[in-house]
């Protein structure tokens, strides 16, 4: 049975562009200020408690600005990017779960971060021919 609340159109996104629930966390907090622009200081601080270094922070950004989520700006600061509508209900959906069902987002964070590492490993297994 699939969950309502997780699509699949959902998952691709998340398994695309959101490598963890601190990620999740920084995409929600982007998106909840589209007028703001934000420093990677700032948005290591939006995180806390958690502590999520400036280093991994531009990590993430870079994957939501290939994804089309953020822009970064000449100054060096990353704002929300206005997705099409069809992504932007998307996000909201993210939140939706982000707010409503923690523990069931963070199993599927971790269950889509496996297949992705069992995909990489079965490019490498050797097959008898």
């Amino acid at each position: 049975m699939r969950d309502p609340d997780f699509p699949d159109d959902l998952c691709a996104l998340m398994q695309r562009c959101t490598p963890s629930l601190e990620a999740v966390g920084l995409l929600l907090a982007l998106a909840r200020s589209t007028d703001r622009a934000w420093t990677v200081a700032e948005l290591a601080h939006a995180l806390l408690p958690a502590v999520v270094g400036e280093s991994t922070v531009r990590e993430y950004m870079s994957g939501f600005a290939s994804c089309g989520l953020v822009e970064k700006r000449p100054d060096g600061r990353f704002s929300y990017s206005r997705p099409p509508p069809a992504t932007a209900a998307l996000v909201a959906a993210l939140e939706k779960a982000y707010n409503e069902r923690p523990v069931s987002l963070v199993r599927l964070i971790y269950a889509l971060r496996d297949k992705k590492i069992r995909s990489f490993a079965d490019a490498f297994k050797l097959r008898k021919g």
